[in-house]
């Protein structure tokens, strides 16, 4: 929190996820230089997690999709 009380990051119990509100402006703080340059360490080492199967959505052959089915 900010010294008024301002929530300006979080982070998840897990770990897993971190997010900060950085405005443009702080850069010209005392520690701005600082929170970007950790801000982005962060990004560059974290890992992706593998991306979920996702289903074949692909319509079977002769379905005109602009046409409403009837029902």
């Amino acid at each position: 929190r900010s010294p008024e009380g301002e929530v300006l990051a979080v982070a998840s119990e897990s770990g897993g996820t971190v997010g900060v509100q950085f405005h443009p402006e702080s850069i010209l703080t005392e520690y701005g230089h600082r929170l970007l340059e950790n801000a982005l360490r962060l990004g560059q080492e974290a890992t992706l997690p593998e991306p979920s199967p996702t289903p074949d959505k692909r319509l079977p052959a002769g379905v005109d999709p602009r046409v409403e089915p009837v029902r």
